[in-house]
């Protein structure tokens, strides 16, 4: 099965479950759509926060705002350094505009905000509540599917 075909199943199921669990299936269906237009704009256009896209190549498949293209890295409160700051970005453009929660400002600082964002989508996608994006939440999060 190919990457791009995985990713397909993996994001409509989960827009499945997500109008099976809120009963609007209109609306998932229009963020679909829009994620379509928003992919094929990324990809036109380069990164964007405000539309993260899908990239699918041989070696990433999965929603990005192109600051990192972490998946397995920790990263929570008491990662603050330089080192962690796109990848914070990244956990805040894709916590912010791909699933509807309120990360505060796309600034690459895990502060409180940051840090209750991503416990409430962890609790809502049913993920260890820890406030930390590891290698399930950071899976999760690419998936795509918008609250």
């Amino acid at each position: 099965m190919t990457l791009r075909r995985k990713a397909t199943l993996i994001v409509s199921s989960a827009v499945l479950v997500g109008t099976s669990l809120t009963g609007t299936a209109s609306a998932a269906a229009t963020a679909v759509e829009a994620r379509t237009a928003a992919t094929a704009a990324g990809t036109a256009a380069g990164f964007d926060c405000e539309s993260p896209y899908l990239r699918d190549t041989e070696n990433y498949n999965g929603y990005t705002a192109g600051y990192s293209w972490a998946w397995n890295v920790e990263v929570g409160i008491n990662y603050n350094n330089s080192q962690y700051h796109d990848r914070v970005k990244e956990i805040q453009c894709l916590v912010n505009n791909l699933w509807g929660y309120d990360a505060g400002a796309e600034d690459g600082i895990f502060g409180p905000t940051t840090e209750a964002a991503v416990k409430a989508f962890q609790k809502d996608v049913g993920l260890a509540v820890d406030g930390i994006v590891g290698p399930n939440t950071w899976r999760v999060l690419r998936i795509g599917y918008q609250k």
